[in-house]
């Protein structure tokens, strides 16, 4: 599982660097933007639809489960 945040480019460029299994959250401009990736042998469910703000996860492998959350911004 990789997270990378503030990605900073358009979609298009974003699709040619991820893998296959990744969702992409768009940059605005020059700032924000989010890509989250995963192996082929995981799957992942997402609670409700993922934001540069905040992600919640089920991440599965195997027969482990656990529940993921990303949170990043101003508190």
């Amino acid at each position: 599982m990789m997270v990378l945040v503030e990605t900073k480019n358009i979609d298009s460029f974003v699709h040619k660097v991820v893998e296959e299994h990744s969702f992409v959250v768009s940059a605005k401009g020059t700032s924000g933007g989010l890509v989250i990736m995963w192996n082929d042998g995981v799957k992942v469910r997402f609670l409700g639809n993922p934001t540069l703000n905040a992600t919640d996860m089920y991440i599965e492998e195997d027969c482990n489960v656990f529940c993921l959350t990303y949170i990043y911004g101003h508190i």
